[in-house]
């Protein structure tokens, strides 16, 4: 396989919580057009970016390792912003239902891949499906007081982690399947 110009590692949520999510995020895309939507094929718990990736193979059978993980539990609620809510450039679903166990699983997925000459991450894993952007700071707080702490959904077990080559769009980002890894149920 040829190398891939952006990969990263990643949880999709299963249909019922992406429908959930978009329940909401349908809402608010309607009360703030200004925003970049991110679209719902896109949506994803990010575990490790990649960034480019040269021997996507070897990542893949290092990737492939971690089928003897626990497949954690998770459940999505709540809103937040980065960097912060009064100063955003992107809006998130949070995920503190099963974060430790996220968290591990993150850093499993680092240290598979380190051999490929991917050093630590530039930040701990932060849980989260990313559902707006924008160029220009925004003020988040009404929109994510409007959300509240409520969940999106059912708890579900991600039970694989995939590796996805990324490319940009005017319409936003698109996201393949390179290979997915079963973990233990």
């Amino acid at each position: 396989m040829s190398a891939l110009a952006r990969a990263f590692v990643a949880i999709r949520p299963p249909p019922p919580v992406l429908d959930a999510v978009a329940r909401t995020v349908d809402h608010l895309r309607t009360e703030h057009p200004g925003l970049r939507w991110a679209r719902r094929e896109s949506w994803h718990l990010t575990l490790r970016f990649l960034g480019r990736v040269d021997d996507p193979d070897g990542v893949s059978d290092a990737l492939g390792t971690l089928g003897d993980r626990p497949a954690p539990t998770l459940r999505l609620a709540g809103m937040g912003a980065f960097p912060t809510e009064q100063r955003s450039r992107a809006l998130w679903v949070g995920c503190p239902d099963g974060f430790d166990a996220f968290a591990g699983l993150a850093r499993a997925v680092d240290d598979a891949v380190a051999p490929w000459g991917f050093g630590e991450a530039d930040h701990p894993a932060a849980a989260h499906l990313t559902v707006a952007r924008s160029r220009r700071a925004f003020d988040a707080r009404e929109m994510i007081g409007s959300v509240g702490d409520a969940p999106f959904g059912p708890s579900w077990t991600a039970d694989r982690i995939v590796l996805y080559r990324s490319t940009t769009h005017p319409d936003g980002a698109v996201h393949d399947e390179v290979v997915s890894v079963a973990l233990r149920g």
